[in-house]
């Protein structure tokens, strides 16, 4: 299957099966988006759109608490002065759990206005 062209995508980020391996190689990323740092655990699955082979955008749910497989955006990258944590990745070759684009941007757009109006932009 071709992995290249432009695709959203859901994901995790694999702490399910070897969380401190995984936690270990992603701190210094996590350390890079102030703002975001503290969030990152809390990310349930993430939403990532790529372009030929590389994610560009991404955006990290979080479950609801007491909600049936509810989810909420709490991370964004590229954003402000975060650059993101899986921006920049290279992903396996394949387009398994492939979204529309219409979910990843009412995602992305849903907590961009909220950051953009806390922040005043």
């Amino acid at each position: 299957m071709d992995r290249l062209g432009h695709f959203y995508r859901r994901l995790t980020d694999g702490a399910e099966r070897r969380p401190g391996l995984v936690a270990a190689m992603l701190w210094p990323r996590r350390q890079a988006n102030p703002d975001f740092a503290d969030l990152y655990p809390r990310v349930s699955h993430w939403l990532v759109e790529v372009d030929q082979g590389r994610v560009v955008r991404e955006v990290g749910l979080a479950a609801l608490v007491g909600a049936a497989g509810g989810s909420t955006p709490i991370v964004l990258g590229p954003w402000d002065r975060n650059p993101g944590l899986w921006t920049g990745f290279e992903l396996p070759i394949g387009r398994e759990d492939e979204i529309d684009a219409a979910g990843f941007e009412a995602a992305w757009d849903r907590l961009a206005v909220y950051l953009a109006e806390r922040d005043g932009s």
